[in-house]
């Protein structure tokens, strides 16, 4: 395989302060068998701020897929995808000059980008209604309370959406896009919001599972994420940004990996039974199994890559 050329990624220039950016770019010498695995393909940005400190932010590869309001009665139906792209998502958290450069590696070399500086300015009006204000991921302050970014205290006020049945606004009914404008209207900071792929809102899962309520199935299988599914997080996020809220992504569900509390693990991608890593005896296992841990791994890297920048913090399995 020759080694990737990086194009397309055009320098942000000038921009505010905690306002998040979004740059797409191509990487060549692909299709690659998996572009969410960094041993085949990994793309990462390096970020330097004016004092020298470096930050490494994984990109992700995005792909789009049309949607209309559905007619079987199974969630809003998708059309072909769409051309996938690579993006870089990050906030400044900080004024002054920066940097920013690209590295896409896989097995024929590594490519850098020449490093193009970032003028970061202070926040105004319009970043504040553009980017949800000072919202940012959290931060652990002391042992009493959490901060964002800039150091603004975090007041722990919201609710535990937890598994959002409806579809927002796609299939017509009141879901999220109500929920959380209730929240952030009414003072609320921040909602729990699960990654259950057996409401349609994870990113892998068995490709022959039966889902809640019928609905139709995008997932691919282990480590190969549904952009389907993606897209609807990316709609939850920026509902919640546009409203003023921050999320707590939970990755796992208890019952993704149980054999009696909500109990899925039959469905598993990551049970023996269907191809995984785990025997189907222990699922206990994904806390210890390298492999699964590797998979665990480079999941937890790709929800850094797409939503890093964006209002939240992480919480591993729900109700272990």
């Amino acid at each position: 395989m020759a080694g990737p050329t990086i194009t397309g990624f055009v320098n942000p220039g000038t921009v505010a302060a905690r306002a998040k950016i979004d740059v797409q770019f191509d990487v060549s010498a692909g299709p690659y068998s998996n572009y969410y695995d960094p041993t085949v393909i990994q793309v990462d940005a390096t970020i330097t701020s004016p004092g020298s400190i470096v930050t490494t932010q994984p990109c992700s590869w995005e792909q789009p897929s049309a949607t209309s309001t559905p007619t079987n009665g199974h969630g809003e139906l998708y059309g072909a995808p769409g051309t996938g792209h690579w993006w870089c998502h990050y906030k400044f958290p900080s004024t002054g000059v920066w940097s920013i450069s690209i590295t896409a590696k896989n097995s024929g070399g590594t490519t850098t980008t020449s490093a193009g500086t970032v003028t970061v300015t202070p926040p105004d009006s319009t970043t504040a209604a553009q980017a949800g204000g000072h919202l940012s991921p959290w931060r652990i302050k002391n042992q009493f309370y959490f901060s964002l970014d800039d150091g603004t205290f975090l007041p722990m006020i919201g609710e535990d959406i937890a598994v959002q049945d409806r579809a927002y606004t796609l299939d017509g009914a009141p879901g999220a896009t109500k929920f959380l404008g209730d929240v952030g209207n009414n003072g609320g900071t921040v909602v729990r919001y699960m990654l259950s792929a057996y409401h349609r809102m994870g990113l892998e899962w068995s490709a022959s599972a039966g889902l809640y309520s019928g609905w139709d199935n995008h997932y691919h299988g282990l480590g190969q994420y549904s952009q389907e599914f993606a897209a609807r997080i990316d709609n939850f996020m920026a509902t919640a940004t546009a409203n003023g809220v921050s999320v707590l992504f939970c990755i796992n569900t208890h019952g993704e990996f149980s054999t009696s509390s909500d109990p899925q693990w039959s469905s598993s991608p990551y049970n023996a039974n269907n191809g995984g890593p785990i025997a189907n005896s222990d699922p206990a296992l994904m806390l210890t199994s390298a492999t699964a841990l590797a998979y665990q791994q480079m999941k937890a890297r790709y929800v850094q890559a797409r939503w890093g920048a964006s209002p939240r913090s992480e919480e591993h399995t729900s109700e272990l």
